[in-house]
């Protein structure tokens, strides 16, 4: 068991897999210490170079290096969408000039890297939040609209509270987060966590 485990994750993220991590090494009672801290996109690599954390799980591309252990995990999706009541959720047809109308809403302004559909829309008005709990709320109280992580929203979907926008290439763009430890740290906590990831 290591002696402490620094942990740095994205909000896109489901949180039940760290805090399922975090149950287990408390249920069998092993003298790992553990932090779990969250941030956005360059964030989590900022924070994971600043604290010298054990581990960081990020939708970034990230640069294999002899120093680093990459894993692929699950892929994520995320809709474009807006509530019900917006009036994007209304049009019967959407292009990038009608999207540039309203409020997009993102997490710290996102990142080129992502290729996001909407990374190059030119609009009037964008609304920056620090996570995409908030961001969810912003869209929830018809601020504007943005993309969310499917495992946030598939019951606010489910019942149409929100409505899946789509132009272009589509209403979904996939992400792919990778679990990146330091090589060479892996102790049994490590590997409880990218266990519980894995699943």
């Amino acid at each position: 068991w290591e002696s402490a485990v620094r942990v740095v994750f994205d909000t896109i993220l489901p949180l039940e897999p760290f805090f399922s991590f975090v149950r287990e090494v408390r249920r069998v009672k092993a003298p790992t210490r553990v932090v779990l801290s969250t941030d956005s996109l360059g964030g989590v690599t900022a924070r994971f170079e600043a604290e010298q954390a054990h581990v960081m799980v990020t939708i970034l591309p990230v640069e294999a290096t002899p120093s680093l252990e990459i894993r692929s995990l699950r892929r994520l999706k995320a809709r474009l969408v807006a509530h019900r009541s917006h009036p994007l959720a209304r049009a019967s047809r959407l292009t990038q000039a009608s999207l540039a109308d309203h409020v997009l809403l993102t997490v710290r302004g996102s990142d080129p890297r992502l290729q996001l559909p909407t990374a190059d829309l030119d609009r009037q008005s964008a609304v920056h939040l620090s996570d995409f709990h908030a961001k969810k709320d912003a869209i929830m109280a018809g601020l504007g609209f943005g993309w969310l992580p499917e495992w946030l929203i598939e019951r606010e979907l489910r019942t149409g509270a929100l409505k899946a926008l789509s132009i272009g290439s589509g209403a979904v763009h996939t992400f792919e987060p990778r679990a990146v430890v330091r090589a060479g740290s892996a102790g049994k906590a490590t590997r409880l966590l990218l266990s519980a990831l894995s699943e």
